[in-house]
């Protein structure tokens, strides 16, 4: 089975004893490689499957999630009793928080060489 990732992006902080969100633009990328910040020697990619969002700020605010369906290749979003498609240029969002990666499976993911 293929290895899953979460990587939690760093949206609230403390200014003046308050948190307070970060609201700044982080350009994630849909493949992730991971051999520039390991030491393998193979690289281990990673397909974005899913992302997080929070819109709104500290005190109120409204969590989404964008999921891809591998099956027909296509993004949807999921906001409370809705499901919607999207499009991929509208995944990379400020309010995006929460990115989950799947490992592709290669001969050296799976162990076969």
């Amino acid at each position: 089975t293929a290895l899953k990732n979460i990587i939690q992006l760093k949206r609230f902080h403390y200014v003046n004893f308050r948190r307070e969100k970060i609201t700044c633009l982080v350009d994630f990328p849909f493949e992730l490689q991971l051999k520039t910040y390991t030491s393998l020697k193979h690289d281990i990619t990673y397909d974005l499957y899913a992302v997080l969002y929070h819109e709104g700020d500290m005190s109120e605010g409204h969590s989404v999630t964008c999921a891809k369906n591998f099956l027909d290749d296509k993004w949807y979003m999921f906001d409370d009793s809705t499901c919607s498609q999207v499009s991929e240029s509208e995944i990379v969002s400020e309010n995006a928080y929460v990115l989950c990666y799947k490992q592709q499976q290669t001969a050296e993911a799976s162990g076969t060489f």
